[in-house]
Parts: structure tokens; sequence; C-alpha cells
């Protein structure tokens, strides 16, 4: 297993984390998501043989965020 941090803007509710959470949760070949509303990021633990950070970007900015 790989760790990745995304740092990611517009994020202003725990819902919103919530969010970000779900959508990373459902990439197949992610083991956890660990999203901070305070710190604005995301720590992904995932197996990179499945996905990798690309995939991420794109499932989090798909639901309405951006990843910086």
């Amino acid at each position: 297993m790989q760790t990745a941090t995304l740092n990611i803007n517009g994020m202003s509710c725990s819902g919103c984390a919530s969010t970000v959470s779900r959508v990373l949760k459902n990439i197949n070949g992610v083991q956890s998501a660990a999203v901070n509303l305070d710190a604005a990021s995301a720590l992904v633990e995932f197996d990179p043989a499945l996905t990798g950070p690309e995939a991420f970007k794109a499932a989090v900015e798909d639901a309405g965020y951006d990843v910086v």
C-alpha cells in the first residue's frame, strides 16, 4: 500500500468533507481516505497497482472541488 496527500480547495462544511471521502473510497484500489476539513486535505491509502493520484484528482474534481 502507498499513501498520497491531496490538498483540496472548496470544502466549506462537514458535508463537503463527507462527499470527498465518499468519492475517494469508491475508487477501486483505495483502502482508506481520511479527509481533514480544517487542513483542507485528504490522506488516501491505496494499492498502486490499481489506482493512483490522477484518479483521485479526477474523482474529487468531478465532485465539484479543486485539487491543488
